[in-house]
């Protein structure tokens, strides 16, 4: 078995860790090693932690720097002293709803992601299924932000998601993310072509691409890059619950 990276073992932290206390970093690191059952020996296990600690530790940094960039409070804290580095979690209530929706069935965490839209406004519909074309859900008449009353729908916004109801460890590629931007290309083309009295060419389009796990680094600079509207398993249940879906 080849060895796991060092951002594996951090996801895993993030998605599993539970101490709500600070510990050594190394503690919650070989925890985490028994948890996921990972077949190495006690010594290759502290000869891992001894190699990567460092690297592990950076990882939860930049998921903190990239936490404050995408708005989403990450569920942990984590400090250096002396060289050594320790590590907490919170018991945060989205948590324990994204558990549930990654124990739940693909097709509810799709109406789960509709459920998301109707309560921003819109006119959600769950689309997904063997021949959905990559697109799992739409959402129509979203209203710019502030925008009185009804108005042209020019100034509505059509939404294209992708929900993908990972398990811990099962990030989001910049491979899926490609295949989505071209499976919604496609569908607003066919959507402005057929349905011209609901879609002008020019209206205002989101692509929406929605996880219970987390995204790949090169992913998420894509989906940045890009402007898709992407959100992990943490930042998807702080939205739900801000808007008292529980």
């Amino acid at each position: 078995m080849s060895l796991p990276k060092p951002q594996y073992i951090a996801n895993s932290l993030v998605e599993l860790g539970n101490n709500p206390t600070f510990k050594k970093l190394e503690e919650v690191i070989y925890s985490i090693f028994k948890i996921k059952n990972l077949p190495l020996s006690e010594e290759e296990i502290w000869d891992y932690i001894e190699q990567f600690k460092k690297d592990i530790a950076n990882e939860l940094f930049l998921k903190i720097d990239d936490g404050k960039h995408d708005g989403v409070l990450l569920n942990y804290e984590i400090n250096e002293d002396s060289g050594d580095f320790y590590i907490k979690f919170f018991d945060k209530p989205e948590i324990t709803l994204l558990r549930k929706i990654q124990a739940d069935t693909p097709q509810n965490f799709e109406f789960f992601c509709k459920n998301i839209l109707d309560k921003l406004g819109g006119n959600s519909l769950v689309s997904g299924g063997p021949y959905d074309g990559g697109i799992d859900f739409t959402s129509t008449e979203l209203q710019l932000k502030n925008l009185p009353g009804i108005s042209t729908k020019g100034s509505r916004i059509l939404v294209l998601g992708q929900a993908k109801r990972y398990a811990d460890g099962n990030h989001v590629k910049e491979k899926d993310l490609r295949e989505f931007v071209g499976a919604s290309i496609k569908r607003m083309d066919e959507l402005k072509k057929t349905r011209s009295d609901q879609f002008g060419i020019l209206q205002p389009v989101i692509l929406a691409f929605w996880t219970t796990s987390d995204f790949h680094q090169n992913a998420k600079d894509y989906a940045r890059d890009l402007g898709i509207w992407y959100l992990n398993g943490i930042a998807l249940c702080q939205l739900a619950f801000q808007l008292g879906i529980e």
